[in-house]
């Protein structure tokens, strides 16, 4: 345990509602491939001391743990909540549609990542995303749909251009 750690650890015991002791500790032991539970059990209770302004940070804060110790079960429900409570938070619902995907869930990883592609106009990383997914289900159509709306957002750039002919020719 170095300086640091112990005087986070010391801040804790003091006051064990110190949302940023409680974050930064988190973040510390996160790191540390034996801290990872440990990680998720202080960001549950960051969520709990975060003043109302600073819930959603400290839900994403919980779930991206979460996701990190392999907990993605929890990490989905986290994110549910959090996306109950803020419906119009993006990251929120992309991550959801993330880790629907990972959990074979692709049919509820259409729905968050449309969420995401509808509060985020301007953004080609979610509509890639719901892409993908429309391709593993073979929906066709609306997979054309959602290319053509990549490619106007992302038209010009070189990047999105060949991604879009990558992700096309592996649906032939």
């Amino acid at each position: 345990m170095n300086d640091r750690e112990r005087e986070l650890r010391e801040r804790v015991e003091a006051n064990p509602t110190d949302p940023e002791a409680l974050a930064e500790l988190a973040r510390l032991v996160g790191r540390q491939r034996e801290g990872k539970l440990e990680a998720v059990e202080l960001r549950k209770r960051q969520v709990e001391a975060a003043a109302a302004a600073d819930v959603a940070d400290a839900m994403m804060s919980l779930a991206r743990a979460q996701v990190e110790a392999r907990r993605d079960a929890d990490a989905i429900e986290t994110v549910r909540q959090l996306a109950e409570n803020e419906p119009d938070t993006a990251e929120a619902f992309e991550l959801l549609g993330e880790l629907y995907r990972r959990i074979g869930a692709t049919e509820e990883a259409v729905g968050a990542f449309r969420r995401a592609a509808e509060l985020q106009p301007d953004a080609v990383q979610p509509r890639v995303a719901l892409l993908v997914c429309l391709n593993d289900l073979g929906r066709s159509e609306e997979a054309r749909e959602v290319v053509a709306s990549i490619q106007e957002i992302g038209s010009g750039d070189p990047a999105v251009t060949a991604l879009v002919r990558q992700l096309l020719q592996g649906r032939s």
